[in-house]
């Protein structure tokens, strides 16, 4: 800085300097005007919540309103969106990175297509999170339970409906969001299908899908079914009729894990993972299971044909 003021003073006459003194501090102005014009990081969250709950999927308005936890924690609501640079997201990003090492690279990637949105509003000139690498980290396999240790959740699960949820959850590999909001209507016990996404529920993928029922779930559903059941009440619900939370089934789940001592790193989501690896284990096809899943895409699946380790083992025994 210094070399380019002297070289600016050897280079430019008085009446320049002064021209050019004017320009900055009209220049200067216009940009404490923009400043003071521009929202404030809390407004613009505000903002882009109420466009995500039009235009995003209820899972990825959970991960906005989470990365937005972290980054209004760090720089506080009333920062001005163009006082944030690169430099300042980098630093936010380390500080992101010591305190959610594993999740940080979501909130990054969450949070760099909000502030595209807050650029094509106007809001801002250049989006700060553009330039911003994010590692690579290494995959690590999906965390899956045994058939003995999902029996044990069960049985060690004193909440009938919530064994019914787990048991379900074991033998159709829904996801969560799915067993919650799903409808007796959905429920095919002639055909002993049932299918999953309908008008009153969307999958992630937006696509319906129809699972064939096991033994163990068309005996449970035959059980709980009633002909005074409302075709549009939900299968897995409170006595008063409502929908349980995700959330609340989740910590339910966990506390019964936690209880007889299964590993740590099991969540209601590695019911899903268990499923897919039991049948890939079992010679069920790819595409068989990635159409059970309801994935839109087989990359996706993919995940589960590490598990055929007796094809692997035969495969490499040629080398003996």
């Amino acid at each position: 800085m210094h070399d380019i003021l002297h070289n600016i003073a050897q280079n430019y006459s008085y009446s320049e300097l002064e021209s050019l003194s004017d320009i900055l501090e009209k220049l200067l102005l216009q940009k404490k005007k923009e400043l003071q014009s521009a929202p404030t990081l809390l407004k613009f969250f505000r903002e882009y919540e109420i466009y995500s709950e039009t235009s995003l999927s209820p899972k990825y308005q959970r991960s906005i309103r989470q990365s937005y936890k972290h980054l209004l924690n760090y720089f506080g609501g009333e920062t001005r969106l163009p006082q944030i640079d690169s430099k300042s997201i980098e630093q936010f990003k380390q500080n992101l990175m010591e305190r959610s090492p594993k999740g940080f690279a979501v909130y990054i990637r969450t949070l760099r297509a909000s502030f595209s949105i807050a650029k094509e509003w106007g809001y801002i000139t250049e989006n700060p999170f553009a330039k911003i690498k994010l590692r690579r980290v290494q995959q690590t396999l999906p965390v899956f339970l045994s058939k003995d240790e999902m029996q044990q959740i069960i049985d060690a699960t004193s909440n009938i409906t919530m064994k019914r949820i787990f048991t379900f959850a074991f033998h159709t590999g829904c996801r969560l969001g799915e067993i919650c909001n799903l409808r007796w209507q959905s429920i095919d016990l002639k055909n002993k299908s049932i299918t999953i996404g309908d008008n009153f529920t969307n999958t992630k993928t937006y696509k319906t899908r129809t699972i064939p029922m096991t033994l163990v779930i068309y005996s449970m559903l035959s059980e709980m079914y009633s002909t005074r059941i409302n075709p549009q009440q939900y299968v897995f619900c409170k006595p008063s009729g409502f929908v349980f939370s995700r959330e609340y089934v989740s910590r339910c789940f966990k506390k019964v894990c936690r209880s007889i001592n299964i590993k740590e790193e099991v969540h209601f989501h590695s019911i899903r993972h268990s499923f897919a690896t039991h049948l890939a284990t079992n010679g069920a096809p790819i595409l068989t299971i990635k159409d059970l899943l309801g994935h839109s895409s087989i990359l996706t699946t993919q995940i589960y044909s590490h598990t055929d380790f007796q094809a692997l083992r035969a495969g490499i025994s040629k080398l003996d």
